[in-house]
């Protein structure tokens, strides 16, 4: 007799939903901020004007994360060379 593999119906996993959000997007609402924030009346707020400023440079790769900086530097080993002329034995 031959068998049939039965097979059972998996549960129905919802999709994650689409997130469409950009590089763009994301400047341009940190320009909105910084924006806000020098409108700000009677006193603009100059701490989020200059921490959206950063950001933004940030987003466009103009200040490096400088713990990844050095996260990177330590990963490697540093090797020391040294060069001697030939026939120098020490």
């Amino acid at each position: 007799m031959r068998k049939e593999n039965k097979t059972t119906a998996l549960p129905a996993v919802p999709s994650e939903p689409l997130i469409d959000y950009s590089v763009r997007d994301s400047f341009l609402k940190l320009c909105h901020i910084q924006e806000t924030a020098l409108a700000l009346e009677p006193k603009p707020d100059f701490t989020a004007a200059l921490k959206s400023e950063e950001l933004k440079g940030k987003l466009c790769g103009l200040y490096p994360d400088k713990k990844k900086q050095v996260l990177e530097q330590e990963s490697y080993p540093v090797i020391a060379v040294q060069f001697v002329e030939k026939g120098d034995v020490k």
